[in-house]
């Protein structure tokens, strides 16, 4: 089970290449538009769901063109520094390739001053430097930035090609399925294509998928919680939402919770209160087994993250 889970299958199976993209019919017309002209714009990817490929078409377009990439992770690195060291610096430098491409990720959780101060970068650099900028509020974005910009929203991939994909995967993995399971998990995951790969993946045991739907909801209630972590709301609003994601999960075993959080630390946790959080993680799945009731201990840990994440 180690193995599996230190080489995700959503990385290992994410397209590099023009031709491996998934995707609406539209999206890959502009895409292949982008590469083949050499037609690069400041973009912006959206969409209200997560597991839509925002990063990969970014990605893809990038690696397919002439350019030096920086790619940044706007959940742990989204302040005014951060812009005018380590953005500024790179979109200054001076580069042999015809582009400088600087991806960034959860967009939306740029501060508005580190926003403003991005945007006079992109005015500055705009004779070789593309901003490539993914996020699901596009609503957090100030207006001049997304006026600079090509904004996209990305729709969902057609089932059935989710479908054909998921299977290439699992044949690829020498894994035995039912097509009819297949088709539960895209009803159950849709249109999060990483979160379907995730659950099959945790779900193949002994060369062989097997079906669960108490996974998928453990899975869909690790994702709220971690959500509500990374959001906006005040300790006490996020202490009593999660206390109800758990109520309403009808979850009485939490080993899920404890590996999701630790996978997606950085989703939630400041860069100086990783390890902390990570104990807490730790301290909380130690504990939960030598109490009956395991959910007042996970809560216990909840309040111990919201202290170090504040």
């Amino acid at each position: 089970m180690s193995k599996i889970l230190n080489t995700w299958w959503a990385e290992k199976y994410r397209p590099k290449k023009l031709e491996d993209l998934v995707g609406s019919e539209d999206l890959l017309k502009k895409v292949k538009h982008w590469v083949e002209t050499g037609d690069i714009q400041n973009l912006i990817l959206y969409s209200e769901h997560s597991g839509t490929s925002k990063t990969t078409v970014c990605r893809v377009v990038a690696n397919s063109v002439d350019a030096e990439v920086l790619e940044i992770n706007g959940s742990d690195e989204n302040n005014v520094e951060t812009v005018r060291e380590k953005i500024k610096e790179f979109a200054t430098s001076v580069t042999f390739a015809r582009w400088k491409i600087l991806i960034i990720n959860e967009f939306s959780y740029f501060t508005p001053n580190a926003q403003s101060a991005l945007l006079d970068i992109i005015e500055r650099t705009s004779h070789n430097t593309r901003f490539f900028l993914t996020g699901n509020y596009i609503e957090k974005f100030l207006p001049a930035i997304v006026s600079r910009c090509n904004p996209i929203l990305m729709q969902s991939c057609p089932p059935k090609d989710i479908s054909n994909n998921l299977k290439r995967i699992l044949t690829a993995e020498n894994i035995e399925f039912d097509e009819v399971d297949v088709a539960k998990v895209i009803r159950d995951c849709y249109p999060d294509q990483r979160k379907m790969l995730n659950f099959l993946q945790l779900n193949s045991i002994g060369g062989k998928f097997t079906y669960n739907e108490k996974s998928i909801v453990a899975n869909d209630y690790c994702g709220k919680i971690t959500t509500e972590l990374k959001g906006s709301n005040n300790a006490k609003v996020k202490f009593d939402n999660i206390r109800q994601i758990i109520a309403d999960a009808k979850v009485r075993q939490f080993d899920d919770l404890f590996r999701y959080l630790y996978e997606k630390l950085h989703e939630y946790a400041p860069d100086g209160k990783k390890a902390l959080c990570i104990a807490a993680i730790a301290d909380g799945q130690y504990k939960s087994n030598f109490v009956v009731d395991k959910e007042i201990q996970v809560m216990n840990m909840v309040i111990n993250l919201l202290n170090e994440i504040k």
